[in-house]
């Protein structure tokens, strides 16, 4: 017997509102939106280093911003995450420094990785 999945369904396919939205106080969604302008602000700065050669891979999350950023809050601080290309925006809402992405995608003596994970395929230990 197979159990069904029940989806929670906010919006319609026009973008009415069909259901409960959850409940999510004004200081956490300026939080949310704080951070998916940080993110589209780093792709795009990422992308230019990398289309100048400075830096030699950068998948960016250009329209996918919301869903990393809702899926980060949703998370518990004891959660563990696995991220994957263009989900470093995860590790970004835990408090990983901008800095410490970026010398991870330059591959400098600052990447905590070490230099054993592909650039935008960021994660830390710490967050």
């Amino acid at each position: 017997m197979t159990a069904a999945i029940e989806a929670l369904q906010i919006l319609d396919l026009e973008g009415k509102l069909v259901g409960q939205a959850p409940d999510v106080s004004g200081d956490d969604l300026l939080r949310i939106l704080r951070h998916m302008v940080k993110m589209r602000v780093l792709d795009q700065r990422m992308l230019s280093l990398q289309r100048q050669g400075r830096i030699g891979f950068y998948g960016t999350a250009t329209g996918q911003e919301a869903a990393v950023t809702g899926s980060a809050y949703a998370l518990r601080d004891t959660d563990w995450v696995f991220p994957a290309l263009r989900e470093m925006g995860v590790s970004l809402w835990r408090g990983t420094t901008t800095q410490e992405i970026v010398c991870q995608l330059l591959g400098n003596s600052g990447d905590v990785l070490i230099g054993r994970q592909m650039p935008c395929h960021f994660s830390d230990r710490k967050v």
